[in-house]
């Protein structure tokens, strides 16, 4: 690109258009954004202007950094959140130091007083050195050291925070938290767990609904069927809550799975969530395999409920398999509490 055609983009990124002049100089610069004044980058321009077209220098470096933030690409990713979040038009660049030396060597000593005098947030390391060159070992430790205990302010971070809502589960605003591990710190309610629920990944987290929004829906007293494995309804209850009451249930996985189509039954059980209906589909016969069972009570001898095999009577009421299998053949008097019997 040419000078005159680049010049255009900083004169709206200057704080004084005196700087103007001095842009093919080389020396220090620092990088502020209006939206948080106080903050700022210190950096280094070195070589000069040859006349016909700038190669580095004030000029070049300017336009390396707005292009850098441009396309989000920028080595500081303090000063890359401030610009994503308040736009890349509040830059602005300053020249605090012009170098009468083209050395390089000259040019990161003065770089490096002003990083250890006027102590820069948004400067990735505190050792000023080449772009180009790489790190050595030893100042690799020197910048490790000297990065050790540094705090930047929370400005810094309040860029990279995402706000989360709590909501009681009838949809009320509990708190708003600056971030996930806010929340979860004065809520002792696992992060993961909180980021899922506003992610839609679960329903609830510590008995809470969670979103990064400042309100949430609820859908109330949602309908829940139950049917037996023939497809016929049998009991329809107003919300999930109350089937783990009525049948002594105290996992809920299992049920949730099944209204939710992920698994075809539970506690012996076809169920259905969020709307009315007399009769669905008999359970895949593909998904049956053994002998129907009965399960009976040990005082009166009655059916209690009739299951299509060993196994789903098992998963159902939490018995193993060969309880109910041996009692069926006569080995046990009981399994589980109950007499069972294979249907002929």
């Amino acid at each position: 690109m040419s000078y005159l055609c680049d010049m255009s983009k900083l004169i709206n990124h200057v704080f004084d258009v005196s700087l103007l002049d001095n842009l093919t100089k080389v020396g220090i610069y620092k990088i502020t954004h209006i939206a948080k004044p106080i903050e700022f980058y210190i950096g280094s321009a070195s070589s000069t202007f040859n006349g016909k077209k700038c190669q580095k220098g004030f000029y070049r470096r300017f336009l390396e950094h707005l292009r850098a933030l441009e396309h989000k690409k920028h080595d500081s990713k303090y000063l890359q959140n401030v610009v994503n979040k308040y736009g890349i038009e509040g830059i602005r660049f300053e020249i605090i130091e012009i170098v009468d030396s083209t050395d390089r060597k000259i040019i990161l000593e003065r770089e490096q007083y002003y990083l250890d005098t006027l102590k820069p947030t948004y400067n990735s390391s505190t050792i000023a050195r080449c772009p180009t060159v790489p790190y050595t070992v030893e100042r690799k430790k020197a910048v490790s050291k000297r990065m050790k205990g540094r705090k930047l302010p929370d400005s810094v971070y309040d860029i990279r925070r995402i706000p989360i809502f709590q909501f009681t589960k009838d949809g009320d605003l509990v708190k708003r938290y600056n971030s996930g591990t806010q929340a979860s710190k004065e809520t002792n309610i696992d992060r993961g767990s909180i980021n899922n629920v506003a992610l839609g990944k679960r329903e609830s987290a510590g008995g809470y609904l969670w979103s990064f929004n400042n309100s949430v829906s609820v859908t109330k007293n949602e309908v829940i069927q139950q049917f037996d494995f023939a497809g016929n309804l049998i009991n329809t209850y107003t919300n999930l809550e109350e089937v783990l009451k009525m049948l002594n249930i105290t996992s809920r996985t299992a049920l949730k799975n099944a209204c939710n189509g992920k698994q075809y039954q539970a506690y012996g059980y076809q169920w259905r969530k969020g709307y009315y209906v007399d009769k669905i589909d008999k359970l895949p016969e593909k998904k049956i395999q053994g002998k129907p069972i009965y399960q009976i009570d040990l005082i009166t001898g009655e059916i209690i409920n009739e299951f299509p095999n060993t196994q789903f009577a098992a998963k159902a009421l939490n018995i193993s398999t060969s309880s109910i299998n041996n009692c069926a053949i006569g080995m046990y008097k009981q399994g589980g509490g109950y007499k069972w019997v294979y249907k002929e």
